[in-house]
């Protein structure tokens, strides 16, 4: 599905050459016209176009500690590393040929998480036991990898899942790893940023402030839950499993 809360003309905009395959779903009694599709774009004639029966609750995270005390140093990588569940100040990871390794767990970023020509893996989270990370406010990405060595993904030209590997999807696949934004604790805080550019990532993230972009090719697999999303020049991946709800 693709959602927003907002019921004014023109604010769920499809555009350029996109081509969606989604129920899209808008504020409660907003009029037909906050759903704007302007050609070329393609839209699936078979699926829902809707006003939903009441908003869509994007949660408020907390973070699992105090961003003012008993934090370790930021994280400067730019060789291959494993990094065990923490609570760090920031998160820099450069390459090329570096490689983060994340051990299943809860992680705590106060401040920023940024990876440039790099990797990162989660090779032993599942979808029960997955890389639970907690940001206080951006996480920028450029020409990287993250998580995306976990399976149940498909990219054109590949066929579709199984349903059997949807059913998989519980214990491999985006739900692995989960980001969540908490903010620095000021009020109405807003820098929320995630920015992906010309990446391959499976995860899902979230933030009531969080201000997605996806562009330059990026493609993710996963689900993203903020207050704005953007998908420029990219692919947005969601694989439903049997029980999810």
């Amino acid at each position: 599905r693709i959602v927003t809360n907002n019921v004014r003309p023109n604010h769920l905009n499809i555009g350029g050459t996109s081509n969606i395959d989604a129920n899209l779903i808008w504020g409660p009694y907003g009029a037909p016209t906050v759903l704007n599709v302007t050609a070329p774009a393609i839209y699936s004639p078979d699926r829902t176009q809707q006003p939903a029966i009441s908003p869509t609750r994007v949660p408020r995270f907390h973070p699992p500690t105090n961003p003012a005390s008993g934090i370790l140093p930021a994280q400067n990588i730019s060789s291959s590393t494993i990094l065990s569940p923490n609570n760090y100040r920031a998160l820099t990871v450069t390459g090329p040929g570096t490689t983060l390794t994340l051990t299943p767990g809860e992680y705590y970023f106060a401040n920023n998480i940024t990876v440039t020509n790099a990797t990162i893996e989660a090779p032993a989270a599942t979808g029960s036991a997955p890389c639970d990370i907690y940001l206080g406010r951006s996480f920028t990405a450029v020409n990287s990898s993250i998580n995306w060595t976990n399976p149940l993904k498909r990219v054109a030209p590949d066929p579709p899942l199984t349903s059997a590997e949807l059913e998989a999807q519980g214990i491999k696949g985006p739900r692995t790893m989960r980001l969540f934004y908490v903010g620095s604790g000021a009020p109405n805080f807003k820098d929320c940023q995630f920015i992906a550019n010309n990446c391959k990532l499976s995860l899902h993230a979230a933030g009531k402030a969080m201000k997605a972009h996806l562009f330059n090719g990026t493609i993710l697999w996963g689900g993203l839950k903020g207050f704005e999303i953007d998908v420029e020049n990219s692919e947005l991946h969601y694989q439903r499993i049997v029980s999810d709800t």
